[in-house]
């Protein structure tokens, strides 16, 4: 794998997968503070967006994105569950990556501190023909912002992003995280030989961030479709008295916009409650699952 991380390879491979769970916790136990973080209990939330609403309008309220939404709307046209969903939609001629334009904003009822924990999960739909990458011919190499974890300093400032990436078009590198700071601290998630884009389904995530200014006690792990594309070791914040604030699902393009084009987003779970996991069955780390 192209990192310098531990990699448990029974993740990857449906049968050893398979095997694994028989000899783990099932899936439905209750994750327990010892197997992490533990977020106090006046900062813990939990934010359901399920994306129902009124088709071609826009996909903001309380079912849907916060804000920044731009030309995100609800629609039928794919739909993980319920009746609606939400379609992100970018034009070839949206200037400065289309920020404000493309995806949208979940914001947090309460501020995430270090030693606090987080939690995502969320379906993505890609149509074939969908660029993960930016306009090559005029921006090559340039990284794509997917979903974002605003940071802020104690008097309100920017503290930077946490970050998931899709990688560079022709980089071995599928899936990157970074923490936003000076200097930037890059890691690598997965490989494009064991993760390629999928189209024309539902895709699955799930992120558990620990909160920590210390590399060694913060922490990012990353699964798709259930299966665990890397945990790792990681600073999370840029100072211990930083908060996690809101999420970002795109906002803009890294780059030149490659084309006109849409994808689908429906079912997000957005929770700092430990009590709203459940155990991995394969890797016995907490999670919100499938």
């Amino acid at each position: 794998m192209a990192n310098d991380q531990a990699h448990d390879t029974r993740t990857t491979v449906a049968e050893d997968r398979v095997a694994a769970a028989v000899s783990l916790s099932v899936a439905g136990v209750v994750a327990t503070p010892a197997q992490g973080a533990l977020t106090a209990l006046e900062r813990r939330f939990t934010s359901i967006r399920n994306f129902e609403g009124t088709v071609g309008l826009k996909a903001t309220g309380a079912d849907a994105f916060d804000g920044d939404q731009g030309q995100s709307t609800f629609t039928t046209e794919q739909v993980y569950s319920g009746t609606t969903a939400g379609r992100c939609f970018l034009r070839a001629t949206d200037h400065h990556g289309g920020f404000g334009n493309w995806g949208g904003r979940f914001d947090f009822p309460n501020k995430l501190l270090q030693g606090d924990e987080l939690f995502i999960r969320w379906r993505m739909y890609y149509p074939a023909g969908f660029k993960h990458y930016a306009d090559q011919a005029t921006t090559p190499g340039d990284r794509i912002k997917f979903m974002r974890v605003k940071s802020v300093t104690a008097s309100g400032g920017n503290a930077g992003l946490l970050d998931l990436y899709w990688d560079r078009k022709n980089d071995l590198v599928q899936y990157k995280t970074i923490k936003e700071i000076s200097p930037n601290q890059w890691k690598n998630v997965s490989t494009k030989a064991e993760f390629p884009h999928l189209f024309d389904q539902w895709v699955t995530y799930n992120v558990h961030y620990i909160a920590s200014a210390v590399e060694g006690e913060g922490r990012g792990r990353f699964w798709r479709n259930g299966e665990l594309m890397n945990d790792i070791q990681m600073q999370t914040l840029s100072s211990a008295t930083d908060t996690l604030d809101w999420i970002y699902l795109f906002t803009y393009w890294n780059g030149d916009v490659p084309q006109a084009q849409h994808c689908y987003t429906d079912d997000w779970k957005i929770t700092s409650d430990r009590n709203e996991t459940v155990i991995d069955p394969v890797t016995g780390f907490p999670w919100i699952g499938v």
